[in-house]
């Protein structure tokens, strides 16, 4: 009878954790939230039909704003807002130098464009980088884990006017917003 008790406490006290997986498909309909951000290139301007650093800007804002987050996040590039899959080419056929660039060429310039604004051991520990194919067309996933500690708070360096800004980001529903200064102690004590 004890040994009977003992089987049947243990069992209500371990609860196994239920985690729905959904997939990439599903995460792309559902749009963007606190969790999920789509761009459309990493560093080619559509309109422009041509090289733009604010591209890229975008995506390390965006970085910063999973990593300070409680939760992290999945950013899509090849995906537009509305959730259309585009895919890489555009950003494939003009970020090369000496011929297209290839997922490989892609992830390792994405990488050096994150190292550059948060360090290797970020890039190295916290963010992972995928190329799914959806509909036929590669996309590239980078997951980002949050930062643990206040120390390693992820902040974006813009120059305006000459003047430098360390700006710091943190995800707000679906979009990346920046704390204003007056408010970076209230964030870092709820946030640690």
């Amino acid at each position: 009878l004890a040994e009977e008790l003992n089987a049947f406490l243990t069992n209500i006290t371990e609860t196994e954790q239920s985690r729905e997986t959904y997939s990439i498909e599903d995460i792309i309909s559902n749009g963007e939230t606190e969790y999920t951000e789509f761009k459309q290139t990493f560093r080619y301007n559509v309109f422009k039909a041509e090289y733009d650093k604010s591209r890229e800007d975008d995506i390390i804002k965006c970085i910063a704003a999973f990593g300070n987050s409680e939760t992290g996040g999945d950013l899509f590039i090849g995906v537009s807002d509305d959730g259309e899959v585009l895919g890489l080419d555009d950003d494939y056929q003009n970020l090369r130098k000496n011929g297209p660039v290839d997922k490989d060429g892609f992830e390792l310039l994405l990488r050096e464009c994150i190292s550059a604004a948060f360090g290797e051991v970020f890039t190295a520990t916290k963010v992972d980088i995928s190329f799914p194919k959806i509909e036929g067309k590669e996309i590239c996933l980078v997951g980002v884990r949050p930062v643990s500690t206040a120390k390693d708070i992820l902040i974006v360096k813009k120059n305006r006017n000459g003047q430098e800004q360390q700006l710091i980001y943190l995800r707000s529903g679906n979009s990346s917003r920046t704390i204003p200064t007056e408010e970076y102690s209230s964030f870092l004590e709820t946030r640690f």
